[in-house]
């Protein structure tokens, strides 16, 4: 349907945001040298690690395929629409 077109493009726009904001995020990490008290260790490589699991997400929700699976049989329904 096209309606799921459109929350996909929405949800990659949502994770792209999400990516370019830690991405900010660790370039001051990096630059002010800010460290995890809790962990001892520096928050920029924690940062892009998330603004590259974001942005690699946002990509795979305009690549993935938007059609749902719909059961064949009361069977599979049961499964949760397992083949």
């Amino acid at each position: 349907l096209w309606w799921h077109h459109i929350i996909a493009i929405a949800v990659a726009c949502t994770l792209f945001l999400i990516s370019y904001q830690y991405g900010l995020a660790a370039i001051e990490a990096v630059e002010i040298r800010e460290i995890s008290l809790e962990l001892s260790i520096p928050r920029g490589y924690i940062y892009w690690f998330i603004s590259v699991s974001a942005a690699l997400s946002g990509l795979l929700a305009l690549l993935g395929k938007h059609q749902p699976h719909h059961p064949h049989n009361a069977q599979e329904m049961i499964d949760g629409g397992a083949a």
